[in-house]
């Protein structure tokens, strides 16, 4: 249609088990929607929480990525409206970049990396549909997302920022991303370390190997982990 290309629309649903809010039951319906327009790529998605306890919610969420050569940027703006047994309506903000080069001179046998910074600013009350199941804004940017490491949503504004690079070698074989991280929940400074490898084991498997640090004057937020899996494919 003119200069749209790759339109896609998707339906999603997940009827039990979503983990938006502790020890409530909760379902989540949706529509996504993608379009490629003049070099831009923009997204956008509705979603509906329900659940008991009068924390229904309302959410919505707005993308666009622009590409200027091997430099990208994208901005994201992601709204919920509702929750009022809970934490209330919120919004959080994020801006994303990355910058992949090519390196001439291959050291390690590292042929090229891609540098990204990501930064993001919550209101009080914002929490991820997904809970602790897929939230990277929980103190640590860098852990397995099936690992609870990080701690609850802040009571008040929350801002971060990361940046690192992810450095492929040996034909994408192996990929290693070291990341250094800042945030600010609840007023509180904290700043980490993670680190994320993975190695092609064959055709159909792969070794995967997440760890991260971080320190606080808050106990609550000083902590450590590492978590090593593999995945296969039939």
């Amino acid at each position: 249609m003119g200069r749209a290309s790759q339109t896609n629309i998707q339906l999603f649903g997940g009827i039990n088990d979503v983990d938006s809010i502790p020890f409530v039951e909760t379902q989540v319906y949706g529509v996504h929607a993608s379009v490629d327009h003049r070099r831009d790529f923009y997204e956008a998605t509705y979603a509906y929480l329900n659940s008991d306890l009068d924390r229904d919610a309302h959410y919505v969420g707005l993308s666009r990525t622009k590409f200027y050569g091997p430099f990208s940027l994208a901005t994201r703006g992601f709204f919920k409206i509702g929750d009022r047994g809970g934490t209330r309506s919120a919004q959080l903000a994020t801006i994303e970049t990355n910058w992949t080069r090519e390196f001439e001179d291959a050291c390690f046998d590292v042929e090229y990396g891609v540098f990204f910074c990501n930064a993001f600013w919550a209101s009080e009350g914002w929490n991820s549909i997904g809970g602790g199941n897929l939230n990277r804004l929980r103190t640590a940017f860098e852990v397995n997302p099936l690992v609870r490491l990080a701690a609850g949503p802040a009571s008040n504004d929350t801002l971060g920022v990361a940046f690192g690079v992810q450095l492929f070698r040996n034909h994408e074989d192996e990929s290693f991303v070291p990341e250094f991280a800042w945030e600010l929940p609840g007023g509180e400074s904290v700043f980490g370390v993670g680190v994320r490898y993975q190695r092609k084991l064959s055709k159909r498997s792969f070794v995967e190997v997440l760890g991260i640090r971080n320190w606080s004057d808050v106990q609550a937020f000083d902590r450590a982990g590492v978590f090593v899996s593999t995945s296969c494919f039939y």
